[in-house]
């Protein structure tokens, strides 16, 4: 069954990928999609140039990526503008095992056995956690906003009476916390103005 959908108010899709045969990659771009694009190009084979085991290899290949993306906007090559966060999952047929890195809030989920198990943890900058405290460490600040999620109200039909029983359960408010009062989560590669 093939549906057409809005899925949020963008014009443009910020968000790259890359898949491979042992290497997968999500970028969830934002304020542009100069960093995922980046990641999608580079971040496999600068995993594949580097030394050591698999998680060294991960931790060196963002933080090179990283480095070389903000050099480059400082000398006005790149935007300085864009992020992204970044989750990638590399599969090692001889060990049987997956290892999975994770840059921000993109989040890696395996069902086993019908159970949803967590792979990665989000870096997000909610009040009292690692994360936050990390952020107020380093000489940031968050901000935290309420925001009323409607979205699926304009789809329903409110005059049936089954519905406006249940719009309570469709109405939510989010809360939400930015570093800095801009960007809602605490790490991610680029963002050059937050390093």
């Amino acid at each position: 069954h093939n549906t057409k959908r809005n899925a949020g108010p963008r014009r443009t899709n910020e968000d790259a990928f890359h898949e491979g045969e042992t290497f997968y990659g999500v970028y969830d771009g934002h304020s542009g999609d100069d960093v995922a694009k980046k990641c999608a190009r580079e971040l496999h084979a600068r995993f594949e140039a580097s030394d050591g085991d698999t998680e060294t290899a991960l931790r060196a290949a963002f933080l090179r990526l990283d480095a070389d993306y903000c050099s480059a906007a400082s000398r006005n090559e790149a935007s300085p503008d864009a992020g992204a966060t970044a989750l990638a999952l590399v599969v090692e047929p001889a060990t049987r095992r997956i290892i999975v890195a994770n840059c921000g809030d993109c989040a890696a989920v395996l069902s086993r056995n019908g159970a949803a198990v967590s792979l990665s943890k989000a870096h997000s900058p909610v009040p009292h956690s690692d994360e936050y405290e990390r952020v107020i460490q380093a000489g940031g600040w968050v901000t935290s906003e309420t925001d009323l999620c409607v979205g699926r109200l304009r789809s329903m039909d409110l005059e049936d009476p089954e519905i406006s029983r249940s719009i309570q359960d469709r109405v939510r408010l989010n809360e939400i916390h930015r570093v800095c009062g801009e960007v809602a989560v605490s790490r991610a590669l680029g963002d050059v103005d937050f390093k």
